[in-house]
């Protein structure tokens, strides 16, 4: 996807941050505004990066406010990831992965139809780092100093920051409502807006959206369409101590070029392993849980945790946005967590259930059911919601005198026996044979058994169970 814009009075097709040297074949190469003045850029291709030296007949917006990419040959080669990942400490390993994954996912992907980008979503308690984490990704990214804005009002502030920042990076994003989460989805997707023109009755005007997007909230999105477009970070307490963020920045900043580098080497080698692996990941950014995987081949993870991480943090937001924005589902959840399992007739179900709730919250939740019936039909249709929450519901197919016997309660998982640790190589000590030169054995043969003999030395089964069992007590104290 390209712009058209104006130059020499002539509309030319260019293109913003970055794009494929032959949109026809791109396998050719990807092309990345390193922001040079002189109109340098990076090709990525063939699993290195270089600076081409003659012209690559593309266009390239240049705009004062974005910031730069650096790139050093062999200039990352060095890099301790672990020295960046400090700047990261409010995120695990993998999912600092993610990240490293979705910037190098970025350089590599200009626009095209059928590209969905990731959103990234960062959400997590007040005072964790959200929009530090955001600030450092544009960073990384060569973006500049202001990409983070605040939520928009409507489509038509949307389609401005748009024009003005390629990657939307938008900060505490508490409701989003209905109409903004629609138009997100389009961003993310690729998609035209149109509005009507300005100081005109019927003419309209089209924009085309497609950039990737970056929010950080408190809480997660009520639109369950926008969340199943995300990539959850939920970030915890920072393990890594900071006079403030200033000295972040400064310390990413002294190791700016050196990232970058790696980045963008690290894209490249990607790209060329993105057809040797098959991904794990079930997302609607399908392109991006391939990248994952050929990003783990990059860097030598062999046991899929990063995608397995993905897996379970897409689930746990999705569980939790259906919670945090389905109430009754939250206060039965509640309740079961609370005093345990609820069992007898519907009716008496309902009715504990719903005493149970309002000695918890003083009230009932919206959409609570009048009766014990509507409670069924409800219960019937969230089981598999229920059961994301560690909540099971079945009722008996077998009546009683009573009825039916309704069961609500936590799921019961097998309980784990607890494995004695095997001791250290260190711990073991060597089996020592002792020499049986010098003591007195008989041989069987010299031993004359007899029938009765033999029947008198049997074992029942009963007794050779329970010796067994013996055996094995002694042995695992």
């Amino acid at each position: 996807m390209k712009n058209e814009i104006a130059l020499d009075n002539v509309v030319i097709e260019a293109a913003e941050y970055n794009s494929y040297l032959n949109a026809a074949f791109p396998s050719e190469g990807v092309i990345l505004d390193n922001n040079d003045q002189e109109g340098g850029n990076l090709l990525l291709k063939d699993g290195v990066v270089t600076s081409p030296d003659t012209a690559t007949g593309l266009t390239l917006i240049h705009k004062p406010a974005k910031g730069k990419l650096t790139y050093i040959p062999s200039g990352g080669d060095n890099l301790k990831l672990e020295t960046l990942h400090d700047l990261f400490s409010n995120l695990n390993i993998n999912q600092f992965y993610l990240v490293l994954a979705y910037i190098t996912f970025i350089f590599a992907h200009p626009r095209n139809e059928g590209l969905t980008f990731p959103m990234l979503y960062v959400y997590g308690p007040a005072g964790t780092g959200k929009t530090t984490v955001v600030k450092l990704i544009t960073k990384l990214l060569g973006l500049g100093e202001a990409s983070v804005k605040s939520l928009p009002n409507d489509i038509r502030d949307l389609i401005a920051a748009a024009a003005n920042n390629y990657v939307l990076c938008f900060d505490n994003v508490s409701n989003i409502n209905t109409k903004l989460s629609n138009a997100f989805c389009n961003v993310v997707t690729g998609s035209t807006m149109t509005d009507r023109t300005l100081h005109t009755n019927i003419g309209t005007t089209d924009t085309k959206l497609h950039q990737p997007m970056i929010m950080t909230a408190i809480t997660l999105p009520r639109q369950y369409d926008l969340s199943t477009r995300a990539v959850f970070l939920n970030t915890g307490k920072p393990t890594r101590r900071y006079k403030n963020e200033n000295e972040i920045f400064q310390l990413l900043d002294a190791m700016l070029p050196e990232v970058q580098s790696w980045l963008l080497d690290t894209a490249a080698k990607t790209m060329v392993n993105l057809n040797n692996v098959e991904s794990i990941v079930d997302h609607r950014a399908a392109s991006y849980t391939q990248w994952v995987a050929a990003f783990e081949q990059t860097i030598g993870v062999k046991d899929q945790s990063i995608q397995k991480h993905f897996t379970k943090a897409t689930e746990e937001g999705l569980n939790q946005q259906t919670a945090e924005h389905n109430p009754l589902i939250t206060s039965i959840v509640g309740a079961v967590e609370e005093f345990g399992e609820f069992i007898g007739t519907p009716t008496e179900v309902h009715k504990a259930l719903g005493s149970y709730i309002q000695s918890l919250e003083m009230r009932l939740p919206n959409g609570w059911p009048a009766n014990a019936n509507a409670m069924s039909i409800k219960l019937n249709n969230s089981v598999e919601l229920l059961a994301k929450q560690g909540v099971e519901w079945f009722v008996d197919a077998k009546r009683g005198t009573k009825g039916r016997k309704a069961t609500l309660r936590p799921i019961l998982l097998p309980e784990k026996k607890e494995t004695p640790p095997l001791p250290d190589e260190q711990d073991l000590k060597p089996t020592t044979l002792h020499d049986a030169s010098d003591l007195d054995l008989s041989q069987d043969s010299e031993f004359e058994w007899t029938t009765t003999e033999l029947e008198d030395t049997s074992i029942e089964d009963d007794e050779f169970i329970q010796l067994c069992e013996d055996i094995e007590i002694n042995a695992r104290i």
